[in-house]
C-alpha cells in the first residue's frame, strides 16, 4: 500500500518532466509569475485511457486549474480523424501531442498515471478525499462525501454518467483538483515527495528537473487555503454515432 506522500508527489511534481528546463532556471522570480501546464493521461489496469487532465499552474495569480478531457476527444491523425483514446492505445504517452494540437496548448510535461495509483494513494492516506458527486454512481449517492480508495477507483472507472460526453472527464478533473487542494500545502516536504515519486509514476524523472520548479511549487503551496485548484471541462459538442462518437472541442 502506497503512503500519502507517494501520491502527493505524483500530483505536485509532474512539472519535473519538462525536459527543456535548464539548470540555471532552478531559481525563479515567482513574483513576476510563471505559467506551466502538465497533461496527465489517466489509464486503467488494461492500459485503456479513461480520461486526460491538464493541470495549469500560475504563480502570478497563485492559482491552479484542472481541465478534464474525455477519452473520446477528437484529434487529427495523419490525413483523417481519430480519438485521444485510440492514439493512446497505439502510441502511449505520445498521445499528448495530439491533444496539444487540438487544444492549441503546449504542455511542459506529459505523464501517465493509473487509476490504481490514485486508489492506492487514498488507501495510504487513511481518511479518503472529500468530493461532491453530481449524480449517483452505482451505490454511491449524489452529493458531498468522503470517498475511500475503492470508491475513488469506482468513480474514475464509471462510464454511465448522465452527461455522457463529459461526465467521466469532469469526475477525473474534480478528483485531481481535490487531491491538489488537500495535499499541495506548506506542510509537505517537496524533496521527500520527489524521492518517492518514481515509485508511482509510469515515466522517468530526474532530481534536476525537480530543482527547476521547487520555488514555484513552494509558492503555490503557501497560497493554498484548501481551494487553490478548480476543476472544469472544455466546451464541446458531439459528432458521430455509436463507436465513432467523438467529443469536439470548441475553441
Amino acid at each position: 500500500m502506497l503512503s500519502v506522500l507517494v501520491f502527493s508527489a505524483a500530483i505536485v511534481l509532474p512539472w519535473l518532466l519538462g525536459g527543456t528546463v535548464e539548470p540555471e532556471s532552478s531559481t525563479v522570480d515567482v513574483g513576476q509569475g510563471k505559467q506551466r501546464s502538465l497533461l496527465l493521461l489517466i489509464h486503467d489496469t488494461d492500459n485503456t485511457l479513461t480520461a486526460a487532465v491538464a493541470v495549469h499552474t500560475d504563480t502570478r495569480t497563485l492559482s491552479v486549474k484542472a481541465v478534464g478531457y474525455p477519452s473520446h476527444t477528437e484529434v487529427s491523425y495523419q490525413a483523417g480523424l481519430s480519438t485521444l483514446a485510440r492514439r493512446y492505445a497505439e502510441e502511449g504517452v505520445a498521445a499528448g501531442q495530439y491533444l496539444s494540437a487540438a487544444t492549441g496548448e503546449a504542455y511542459d510535461a506529459v505523464l501517465r498515471l493509473s487509476v490504481s495509483a490514485v486508489a492506492a494513494f487514498v488507501a495510504g492516506s487513511g481518511n479518503g478525499i472529500s468530493y461532491r458527486l453530481p449524480e449517483e454512481v452505482g451505490i454511491l449517492p449524489q452529493g458531498e462525501q468522503t470517498l475511500t480508495s475503492l470508491q475513488i477507483a469506482d468513480v474514475l472507472r464509471y462510464n454511465a454518467w448522465m452527461q455522457s460526453l463529459t461526465g467521466r472527464a469532469e469526475a477525473h478533473a474534480g478528483i485531481i483538483a481535490a487531491i491538489i487542494n488537500r495535499h499541495l500545502t506548506p506542510h509537505r516536504e517537496l524533496s521527500e515527495l520527489f524521492n518517492r515519486f518514481a515509485i508511482l509514476c509510469d515515466d522517468h524523472v530526474t532530481i534536476s528537473q525537480f530543482a527547476a520548479v521547487r520555488d514555484e511549487l513552494t509558492a503555490l503551496a503557501a497560497a493554498n487555503n484548501g481551494a487553490i485548484c478548480r476543476a472544469c471541462v472544455p466546451e464541446g459538442r458531439a459528432v458521430g454515432y455509436g463507436e465513432d462518437r467523438r467529443f469536439v472541442i470548441i475553441a
